[in-house]
């Protein structure tokens, strides 16, 4: 990975500075990359993130749907269907 400022090869992952960051950071497979020489910050999509991101909308699609049945299944019961 190279900066796009100063062209260095010293790149860092870097923390996400406020809310907003860390909503794109949960959300999308961004993570942020500062340089060492110029301390330039970048996103960057990686390969590791996108597995993180996709694991997670897999366990919120599980998370719903578990969800939805107990929903279902609770006022079943209560209406004595």
């Amino acid at each position: 990975m190279r900066c796009p400022q100063c062209d260095s090869t010293r790149m860092r992952r870097s923390r996400s500075r406020n809310r907003r960051e860390r909503r794109i950071r949960f959300f999308l497979p961004v993570r942020y990359y500062r340089c060492h020489e110029c301390n330039c910050r970048v996103p960057r999509l990686t390969a590791r993130a996108l597995g993180e991101a996709v694991g997670r909308y897999a366990l919120l699609i599980v998370g719903a749907v578990l969800l939805w049945r107990a929903f279902r299944f609770v006022f079943s019961f209560l209406l004595g269907y």
